[in-house]
């Protein structure tokens, strides 16, 4: 009985272990031309907190779906910034759409996401940060969704994004 006991926990232990692939979603980035000479553009950062080098594969996915894929390795306690990320590793001169982020499950609990997308121009910057979210996370069919709004939408500008998973 001890033997059998002492398999099956070894086979469930192996079986958790196993590698899933986990993603993050930053639902709205972009690149381009912007009013009074100024220039929208997101920087992303990302931030490796775990003790071995991690490997990602970022995406961009545009109104005509999935554009452009590049992978990347972050070594361990190691953060590393892109600038105007759409255009410098997306190749994007004006676009705007989603990055999704993707690695191993267990090493993606492990990464820092945050990006920024704002507009740099002769007055200064404007903008505000976009949250990674886990592609888990994401409404599905029949799913009711709430967007946050001002009190006076009517009054006040606003400005919100949405990704579509598929079509």
């Amino acid at each position: 009985m001890i033997k059998r006991l002492v398999i099956v926990t070894a086979a469930l232990l192996l079986t958790s272990s196993l590698a899933v692939a986990g993603e993050l979603a930053i639902p709205a980035s972009g690149t381009g031309e912007g009013a009074d000479q100024s220039q929208w553009q997101t920087e992303l950062t990302l931030h490796n907190a775990g003790a071995e080098t991690l490997p990602l594969t970022l995406s961009y996915y545009d109104a005509t779906g999935k554009a452009v894929e590049f992978a990347i390795s972050i070594d361990s306690k190691v953060t590393l910034s892109i600038a105007d990320v759409v255009k410098n590793r997306f190749g994007k001169e004006a676009s705007t759409g989603a990055i999704v982020i993707a690695a191993d499950d267990v090493q993606l609990r492990k990464l820092g996401v945050t990006s920024r997308t704002f507009n740099a121009g002769p007055n200064g910057e404007f903008g505000q940060d976009i949250p990674a979210l886990p592609l888990s996370a994401a409404l599905v069919s029949g799913d009711t969704g709430v967007l946050p709004a001002p009190s006076s939408a009517a009054a006040t500008r606003f400005n919100f994004g949405a990704f579509a998973l598929d079509a």
